[in-house]
């Protein structure tokens, strides 16, 4: 339920979420709209191994960032520094990779809101010396579905049935990050309503 939050799911805030798994307190989520709604009761379940997948959620209005930095003067105090300086403006990341390469094109790779490329790509340029970077690549308007389940990652054929979708209609895939109860895969904002039904199909 804190990956549900966390990733877009739009029902209930993930700082609660977060809370009532630390603290053990049950949650119930009602409707609005209806008075005498008995609601939905969240709370610490043990019998949870029968499902595989839970649910797909998608954020929308991303933008992926490929750092470009110079491998012979420290790949890792660059990448420290460039993520300080963005904790530090307040701009939150995600899906991030690191590329240690041999030919001194060693590539940073992370996610934003559309909202915050212009204020950051000014701050890399201004610091771009600092951070011994050579080159930014930038790639908006892109949204990020997440497969959410238990044991998701341990589950080849999950991987193999969600490649194959995108295979068999021709669906761009711009980074895919996994842990054992998340896939997110970057694609285009034009395609999310198509990629979002081809999965459904495929998983439920």
């Amino acid at each position: 339920m804190l990956e549900l939050s966390s990733m877009g799911a739009k029902v209930l805030h993930n700082r609660c979420v977060e809370i009532g798994k630390k603290y053990n307190v049950p949650i119930n989520v009602k409707s609005s709209f209806v008075k005498e709604s008995k609601g939905t009761s969240l709370k610490d379940v043990n019998d949870i191994e029968t499902c595989v997948i839970s649910s797909i959620t998608c954020q929308d209005k991303i933008t992926k960032l490929e750092i470009i930095l110079n491998n012979k003067s420290g790949v890792i105090d660059s990448t420290y520094k460039i993520l300080e300086k963005i904790n530090k403006n307040n701009i939150k990341y995600d899906m991030l990779t690191l590329q240690i390469l041999k030919n001194n094109k060693d590539v940073l790779s992370f996610c934003i809101n559309n909202n915050d490329i212009i204020k950051l790509t000014e701050i890399l340029k201004i610091n771009s010396k600092i951070y011994r970077i050579k080159k930014v690549i930038t790639k908006s308007n892109l949204s990020k579905i997440s497969i959410i389940g238990i044991g998701i990652f341990s589950n080849q054929e999950i991987m193999n049935r969600i490649l194959k979708v995108f295979q068999k209609n021709n669906i761009n895939i711009y980074l895919i990050t996994t842990s054992e109860i998340k896939i997110s895969i970057l694609v285009e904002d034009a395609n999310i309503d198509f990629t979002l039904r081809c999965l459904h199909r495929e998983l439920f």
